[in-house]
């Protein structure tokens, strides 16, 4: 199944259900992923066969059982011809694998954060690290004002903290960043 074992163009291919598989399309290596999940989409197990004689641009070998073949043309023929949105599906999966959807090569690269995202992470590690500075600090206070309202806190304080530090770290950490191709230009969309 894809992302199957990649193997030599002179090696074996476990055969599945004692099914011989054969070579159904040449493609290069950059639309293979694509031409496997529509494969397999309709149900047709695929390998991928890398070519020892790809020229400038890398060719691999997709494979299918013999017994498939038919069903195999039928799913790349009604490819055109429906718009179920795998082209959007297509193009998602192509960013998260850092490969750019205009020149198809992977040569992606993270766009900078925002100064309010830088801000607002740089405060997150302030909320984070204050309660371990102040406990340092406390004990080599000269002021036993500062000492005492600290000690008058109430109990639940370490809670409100966590609570803050994790609400912050959903805010600053979790949401995805804009990418850019480094070759051709092409930003992802905010």
């Amino acid at each position: 199944m894809f992302p199957g074992a990649v193997v030599d163009a002179g090696g074996a291919v476990p055969d599945e259900e004692e099914s011989t598989y054969v070579v159904f399309q040449t493609v290069a290596a950059s639309d293979a992923p694509g031409v496997c999940a529509r494969l397999e989409s309709h149900g047709i197990p695929t390998e991928i066969c890398r070519r020892i004689d790809a020229g400038s641009s890398p060719q691999v070998d997709i494979k299918i059982r013999e017994v498939d073949r038919a069903a195999a043309e039928e799913a790349i023929a009604d490819q055109g011809t429906q718009d179920d949105g795998s082209a959007e599906e297509d193009r998602e999966r192509l960013i998260a694998n850092w490969i750019c959807p205009e020149c198809h090569g992977q040569k992606l690269a993270l766009l900078p954060l925002s100064r309010g995202a830088r801000c607002l992470r740089f405060a997150w590690v302030l909320v984070l690290l204050i309660p371990f500075f102040v406990m340092l600090v406390l004990p080599t206070s000269p002021a036993p004002d500062i000492v005492e309202m600290i000690n008058r806190l109430p109990d639940w304080w370490p809670v409100a903290w966590l609570a803050s530090v994790a609400v912050l770290a959903c805010v600053a950490i979790i949401p995805t960043r804009g990418r850019r191709c480094t070759e051709c230009g092409w930003r992802s969309p905010p």
